[in-house]
């Protein structure tokens, strides 16, 4: 018993440090060596990119939730309906993305 709590104390320990540890960790190139502010321009469908990926994992989650509460009232014990998930957040995050590139797009425009 003694050493199973230990192992579970052992295994929660080592998981904060990693959690702690990983962002100092986690530096690119492209953080450590910024260009200037005239060289680096934005790009529409790089900031689309980087959107669509950063948006698309808490849309699905949003999308599994909606998901168990309609079914929950509508068809009571149903597995979840993935097909509808993965289409809502790919179109969610699509549309995000297309709306946040264009908003950066034309701020950069209008600057420069």
């Amino acid at each position: 018993m003694f050493k199973k709590l230990l192992r579970i104390e052992l295994i929660a320990i080592l998981l904060v440090l990693s959690l702690l540890v990983t962002p100092t960790l986690a530096v690119t190139e492209e953080v450590s060596a910024q260009p200037k502010l005239e060289i680096r321009s934005r790009n529409f469908w790089q900031e689309a990119d980087i959107t669509f990926w950063q948006t698309l994992p808490f849309a699905t989650l949003f999308g599994h939730l909606i998901d168990r509460q309609l079914s929950a009232i509508m068809f009571p014990g149903a597995s979840p309906h993935w097909n509808a998930i993965v289409t809502f957040a790919t179109v969610v995050s699509a549309g995000n993305a297309w709306i946040h590139a264009s908003k950066v797009t034309k701020k950069e425009k209008k600057i420069n």
